[in-house]
């Protein structure tokens, strides 16, 4: 439709007849353009559950779960979706990648958690140039090949429940803020972590690790789960500055070196349960800015004096340590903005 120029048109057009009728005219016109936007638009913000539903604008498909949905490979329709940014597969049983994302150069998360996948590739995802989340949990890999390295825009790195032995130290991911890797086999801080300067939250918990001697160059850590592991000693922590949320669950603190950790001075949540705890560690004594403390199952016999003085408490764990039961309602009675479950 050409401008309109005359004035002749233009005084008519300011007659409400003519306006009604010039926009029927251009709406019924801008329909087709209007409603593909439309769709385009929802779409971006929508979250597919079958394939099907996609009705074939594969190109159109932004946000895809095919969870539990029995499936034995990725399906081939994830090709035609070059603007995909979101994908979950987990619970399925996926054993191989192959080059089923090769048009995923828009993929930003991947969930494949709770599969059969025994290796990972680097060469499958090497068209996942924009990848940021990748979860991997509860398969049955043994090794992360240092060539991941090809996907340096990762954040976020979930490898938590497989049988991983070790991670090469010429990893280099150095976008990483938040590394999973509980439940495998690692007897090591991973050597690749020390290059991740953004790293911000850590679990290692439930692996064979004895050693945190290079764990103090972690110092922007803010979380850290390093729980179930055959520690000797925890003192390298008392150069995590930063710390404010730290689990130390089934280390036996009877028999491992905790000095320096009074430093930990911006700790806010701490985990230490079924730690073998008889008397009240000192350095857990000095923390004044502690919100939540969880002390379940260990061999407390009465309430620290300690505990009185911590007015920042907000929740305090002390079921399964063999405490009179009058020594926790006054301890209730004292902490009376604090939450003491018994």
């Amino acid at each position: 439709m050409q401008p309109i120029e005359n004035t002749f048109t233009w005084t008519l057009l300011k007659k409400p007849a003519f306006k009604v009728a010039l926009f029927i005219f251009t709406t019924s016109c801008a329909m087709p353009g209007s409603a593909q936007n439309l769709v385009l638009h929802e779409n971006m913000h929508k979250t597919f559950e079958k394939i099907a539903d996609a009705k074939g604008q594969y190109e159109h498909v932004y946000h895809l779960k095919l969870a539990n949905q029995n499936l034995s490979e990725v399906p081939e329709e994830i090709r035609q979706m070059p603007n995909l940014n979101t994908l979950y597969l987990y619970d399925n049983k996926i054993n191989a990648l192959g080059d089923a994302f090769s048009q995923s150069s828009q993929l930003i998360l991947l969930d494949l958690d709770d599969n059969d996948l025994r290796e990972i590739h680097c060469a499958a995802l090497k068209y996942c140039t924009r990848l940021e989340n990748l979860h991997l949990r509860g398969n049955n890999i043994e090794k992360i090949p240092a060539d991941f390295g090809q996907l340096k825009y990762l954040k976020v790195l979930d490898i938590g429940d497989n049988k991983v032995q070790s991670l090469d130290s010429s990893l280099y991911l150095p976008y990483v803020t938040n590394f999973r890797a509980d439940a495998n086999r690692l007897e090591a801080v991973p050597a690749f972590l020390k290059n991740c300067k953004n790293l911000r939250y850590l679990n290692l918990n439930d692996n064979r690790v004895h050693n945190l001697r290079d764990i103090g160059q972690l110092d922007r850590l803010r979380t850290l789960n390093i729980g179930n592991n055959p520690l000797t000693s925890i003192a390298p922590l008392s150069r995590l500055y930063d710390l404010e949320h730290l689990t130390l669950d089934w280390i036996d603190l009877d028999t491992v070196d905790q000095s320096g950790l009074e430093e930990l001075n911006k700790l806010r949540i701490l985990s230490v349960e079924q730690c073998n705890i008889q008397k009240f560690p000192e350095w857990i004594a000095g923390q004044k800015n502690l919100e939540e403390l969880s002390l379940i199952g260990n061999n407390l016999t009465e309430i620290p004096k300690s505990l009185y003085r911590m007015k920042r408490l907000k929740k305090l764990w002390l079921s399964k340590n063999p405490l009179p039961e009058e020594q926790i309602e006054d301890l209730r009675r004292k902490l009376s903005r604090c939450e003491v479950i018994f």
